[in-house]
Parts: structure tokens; C-alpha cells; sequence
């Protein structure tokens, strides 16, 4: 396949985050003549990702959903390179093989705690905001495709916006809880915060982390980049 694979990411600590190792995976497959990191928030800069990047460019947004940050980095695209030569992706959490990743995840943790899935709860935990409803819709939308798959019950929960993740915990008539974040990175949200929420329930939960550090995902990557 001719042409460029930019992985757009917002940034983590000043660097691309799981997003590199991706793109790793991804050159390491063949396929495109270069598979580059663009952040939006740290380095290297979407722009220093979209310099003479080999025509045509591929932007798969590594986000979990549509909102305030995939609107950003359209626009960066339009500024960056109006003449085109670009097509910009849906987000990665669009992608139906998400959920699979999710429940993977959680069946993984299960099994080294020596739980039963079916006498356990799935939380998804996604980080919410009220500059727009789509995290949230999509946390909503992740967990009820996840039920009925072996779980005991499964809910979702958000960082920022109701449900918060004692509630949502609280509410769930089981006593054991493993959570799966719907984040791309290990950092503040998707780590720090989702840990410091989750101690404050009084149940046995276990963070599994967030999905986006699964090297499966490189799988999803490829699957985003067909224009059909």
C-alpha cells in the first residue's frame, strides 16, 4: 500500500505515548511506505508528522470517540495541509473490534485473579465531558454492547459527568468489579485518576487499565484505514 499512515494522538508527558509503540507494530507489518506519530498536544507535532509525508496520508485519530478533540484535529489538518492529499479517519473507538478488546481485557484479569466472569461486573470507565456528549454516549453504548458476553453484569461509568465510578459501582448487586478504561494512554486519566476513583468504592475492584495500550489494537488500526 502506497502513501503514508499518520497515527494522530492527543500526547502524554510531552511524547506520543502508546501511540509509538503502534506504529511500531505497524511498520514492523509493511504496508505503507511510512507510518508516522502526530500529537496534538506534545511531540513530534501533527504538523512535523504531515511534512512531506508521502501522498496519499491516512490520519487514523487515536481517540475514543468524536467530540471537542477530533474537531481540533480536523481543523489542524485543514491549516496544516489545505491543499489535501489527506483523508482523516473515525476515531479508533469507533471500531466494532473495540469491544472485543475490552472484554479480552477483563477476562484476562479474571483469570489471573482466579475469579469467575460470571460472578463478576464489567465497568468500562470513560472520561466524559460537558463540552460534548459524545465520550459519554460512547461509554454508554460500549458497556450494553458488552452484555450478556460472560459477565455477571456490565455498566459503564465516567471521570468527569454522572455516572461517576462510585455510583455506578454502588449500583451494581455484585460484590466483585473488574474495570477496563476507555483511554489510549497509562496517564493521569487513564491511570492516576481512574485508580484514585476506583479505591473510594468499598468493593473488590481491579483496574485491568486502558484498552488502548493493547498491542491489539494495531489490528483496529489497519481495519480503520479502509475506506469502505
Amino acid at each position: 500500500m502506497a502513501g503514508t499512515l499518520v497515527l494522530a494522538t492527543h500526547g502524554i508527558r510531552g511524547g506520543p505515548g502508546s501511540a509509538a509503540d503502534h506504529a511500531r507494530s505497524l511498520r514492523a507489518g509493511g504496508g505503507w511506505a511510512e507510518v508516522r506519530v502526530g500529537c496534538l498536544k506534545a511531540s513530534p507535532s501533527l504538523a512535523e508528522a504531515m511534512a512531506d509525508a508521502p501522498r496519499p496520508v491516512t490520519v487514523v485519530p487515536l481517540l475514543m470517540s468524536e467530540g471537542v478533540i477530533h474537531d481540533r484535529l480536523r481543523s489542524s489538518l485543514h491549516q496544516i495541509a489545505p491543499e489535501g492529499g489527506w483523508r482523516l479517519t473515525a476515531p479508533i473507538g469507533a471500531s466494532p473490534g473495540l469491544a472485543g478488546i475490552v472484554r479480552e481485557r477483563a477476562m484476562a484479569c479474571c483469570c489471573r485473579l482466579g475469579w469467575s466472569p460470571e460472578a463478576t461486573a464489567l465497568l468500562v470507565i470513560g472520561h466524559g465531558t460537558a463540552r460534548s456528549p459524545a465520550s459519554a454516549e460512547h461509554a454508554a453504548v460500549m458497556a450494553a454492547s458488552l452484555q450478556g458476553e460472560g459477565f455477571a453484569a456490565t455498566a459503564h461509568a465516567l471521570l468527569e459527568e454522572a455516572p461517576l465510578p462510585v455510583a455506578a459501582i454502588a449500583a451494581l448487586a455484585v460484590g466483585q468489579v473488574v474495570a477496563v478504561g476507555l483511554f489510549l494512554d497509562e496517564g493521569p486519566h487513564g491511570d492516576d485518576d481512574v485508580r484514585e476513583a476506583l479505591a473510594q468504592s468499598g468493593k473488590a475492584v481491579v483496574y485491568a487499565g486502558p484498552v488502548g495500550v493493547d498491542p491489539a489494537l494495531a489490528r483496529l488500526i489497519i481495519l480503520q484505514t479502509d475506506p469502505q
